[in-house]
Order: structure tokens, then sequence, then C-alpha cells
């Protein structure tokens, strides 16, 4: 594949509410963007999509150059490099999470969604839908036979997510998730897409999607995403995969600004589902 676009399209800022709170600013994950040569970056923060209305009210205080993509998205310039950063969300609905990406305008947004309510905003906006980090149902993902109701509705799935580790082996292993989840998208034959999941700025290049810039429209944002959603459906592209290390994950954990007791709960609570999961999946 020539003239490859690498885009990260699954990622958290500090407005996800569960990131690392001084490191997943917009500003910084912006320049890691620069820095690891994205040219594709969907932030896609729990139950919100404001980061891109956020750059653009504080544009003038930024040391970049940047153009507003008719809604969906804005295209920031530092110096040669050209970063195209799309409006997301992950969307936690009734039956799973999913992901809209490169959506038009703002989304209203509750604790919890209908999840075919949400299906039809994110087509209505011209927006794409993928559900996330899917069959792993301990953080969200939706059970197949949910999959199944919606696979006309949707884009692709996710397929390799980041966050999907081994953390004991053969006994609790998130990996199988994974390849549970290929599994799927090859059996009924839906694109299967990877993706970082990042909560943390040097994770947004663990997993992403390459393109052929070639088959890319740059025109306009929704040119932009119904070229994103033809490569995806005409199966015109790649993954790039690598896990996230086990220690950066428990790290992330620890750092999250609430009281101790607290952090060694929601550590003890995500063994405990993992755990379960192996024995129930």
């Amino acid at each position: 594949m020539s003239n490859v676009v690498k885009a990260s399209l699954h990622n958290h800022s500090i407005y996800s509410g569960n990131s690392a709170s001084q490191r997943c600013t917009l500003e910084r994950m912006i320049e890691k963007a620069f820095d690891v040569d994205l040219q594709i970056l969907a932030i896609t923060d729990n139950n919100s999509d404001r980061s891109i209305d956020l750059i653009l009210a504080n544009s003038s205080k930024m040391k970049y150059s940047i153009t507003d993509f008719d809604d969906r998205g804005i295209i920031i310039n530092k110096k040669e490099h050209e970063l195209c950063l799309i409006r997301g969300a992950e969307i936690f609905t009734d039956k799973g999470h999913i992901l809209s990406i490169g959506h038009e305008g703002k989304m209203c947004f509750n604790k919890k969604h209908d999840l075919f309510d949400i299906l039809g905003e994110i087509k209505d906006r011209g927006g794409l839908a993928i559900p996330a980090h899917i069959l792993h149902t301990q953080i969200g993902g939706m059970k197949k036979e949910t999959l199944l109701e919606i696979i006309d509705y949707i884009d692709a799935v996710e397929t390799f997510n980041a966050y999907n580790i081994k953390v004991f082996p053969r006994m609790i292993d998130a990996t199988r998730f994974n390849l549970l989840a290929k599994k799927f998208s090859q059996e009924y034959h839906i694109p299967g897409i990877a993706s970082s999941d990042s909560h943390h700025i040097d994770q947004i290049d663990r997993a992403y999607v390459l393109f052929n810039k070639d088959k890319l429209n740059y025109s306009s944002g929704k040119k932009f995403v119904d070229s994103i959603r033809t490569s995806l459906q005409n199966n015109e592209f790649k993954n790039y995969e690598s896990y996230v290390p086990k220690v950066e994950i428990m790290r992330w954990i620890l750092s999250i600004n609430i009281n101790p007791i607290k952090k060694v709960k929601n550590l003890t609570n995500l063994l405990r589902k993992e755990l379960l999961g192996y024995f129930v999946n």
C-alpha cells in the first residue's frame, strides 16, 4: 500500500473522566500525534464529543495553524506535517459501547443511551458507527447476539484493542477477546479495525489503521468521512497491532485522581471481572 496514512480512531482525553488528569490534555495529544507521525486522530471520549469545539475555542492560544473542517473535524498544521483531528465519542448504550466517528455537530449525551436510537442518530449525522472492544462484556463490549442485530447498521467492529492484554497467563487473558472479535469479523464479513483505546498520550499509536491517502477525499469533512467508510467497505486498509504493557495499565489505574481505597477497589474489581469473564466466555 503506497502513500499510507496512519489513523488512530479510539482515544481518550481528560474529558473522558477516567484518564490520567495531567497527561491526556488535548494539547499534549496533538503534540504526541505529530511526534509519532499520525495523520488522522479521533478523540473518542466517554459520552462526549466536545474536544473539537474546545480546541477551536482555544485556537488563538495554540502554536499550530488550525482550519475548521465543516464541523466534523479540524485540520492542524505543524510545518510540513498535517493532522486531521476527527470529531468522535465512545457512547455507552444499554447494549454496550459504540464509537461514533466523524459525525456532524455536537450530540446530546446521557448516562445510558438506547442502542438503536444512537445508531439512528449516528447515521443521520453521517458518522461511522463502530462497536468498541466487542465480546469483552466485562468492559462494555457487545454480545454476539447484539452485534448480529445491528450488523447492517454499523461500518466496522473493533477487532484489536490494545488494552485486551494478558494479565496472568492461563488465568486472566483478555487477548482472547481480540481473537474472538477477528473470528466474528471474518465469519460475518464486517470490517475489523485495530485501535489503541488510549488513556495516556504515550499509547495513541499502540494500534491504528493504515489507509491509502489516494483513496481519501480531503475536500470536505463529509467527503472525508465517507471516503474512510468506503475504504473500510472495500477492504482498502491494514491494521497495525501492539499491546499496551500491563505496567502502563496499572500505572493508569493508580494515577486516576481518586482516593487510595477506591483505587484498590477499582483494581480489585478489574481483576475480578477479568477472572469472571475467563469462565463465562
